[in-house]
Order: structure tokens, then sequence, then C-alpha cells
């Protein structure tokens, strides 16, 4: 399984969305019981994005160019990476990436946003 390469940091626009997976039983009485549904039923869902930089030659800059190199090749593969402060100290999780835009600015400016989906494979 590859790395994400933890030297391509995210921009402050990185947001986290965690969408807790339940099992609800209503009951007729509008009595209802709520438990979660397994022991992997908070995965996190990263929206990470890479901000515009200016490129003078006309191509990519490199690191948003190896960015989606390294999405393409993984596309909607498991992959490890290090979550950004303050998830961080959990250490190295498995995650997903079925989705990525490149942004444009206009003229010559650039960036990358990414859809980061954690999954409970090892």
């Amino acid at each position: 399984m590859n790395t994400f390469d933890p030297t391509w940091k995210p921009t402050t626009a990185t947001q986290q969305t965690t969408t807790p997976r339940i099992l609800r039983a209503q009951f007729g009485d509008g009595y209802s019981q709520v438990e979660l549904d397994g022991i992997n039923a908070m995965l996190r869902k990263w929206e990470l994005a890479w901000e515009p930089i200016h490129v003078s030659s006309g191509a990519a800059p490199p690191t948003l160019a190896a960015i989606d190199a390294f999405l393409r090749a993984n596309a909607g593969l498991r992959f490890n990476w290090t979550q950004p402060p303050p998830c961080d100290g959990e250490g190295v999780k498995v995650f997903r990436c079925y989705e990525w835009t490149w942004t444009y600015s206009g003229g010559l400016v650039c960036g990358i946003k990414a859809v980061f989906e954690q999954t409970a494979e090892s």
C-alpha cells in the first residue's frame, strides 16, 4: 500500500467531517433507541486543499503535479496518510480518494482540492 507524502501539507482551507453511522430503532410510542453501528462507526472525511500557486512557466508546480500523479495512481485504492493536527497524534490511517479537482483562479494560478475518506480496512 502506498503512503501519501507527509511533506505535501494541505492549507488552512482543509475541513474534516465525521458522520457517525448509527442504527436506530423507532418504536410506536415515540421512543427510539440509537446505537453506533459497529466498532468503526466514526470514520473521518477530509476535504483538503492545496492553495493556488502562481505558475510562471505555464506548467503545474512540481508539488501539485506530484499530488495529482499520486491521486491518479491510487484512484479509489487504499493508501496510508497521517492526518493534519490535531488528529496527527493518532498516527497513520488508511484512506481512499475518489475525487479531486484542479482549481484555476485565472491566468497561471492553480491549486488542487481532494476528498480523503477514511476506511476501516487495513
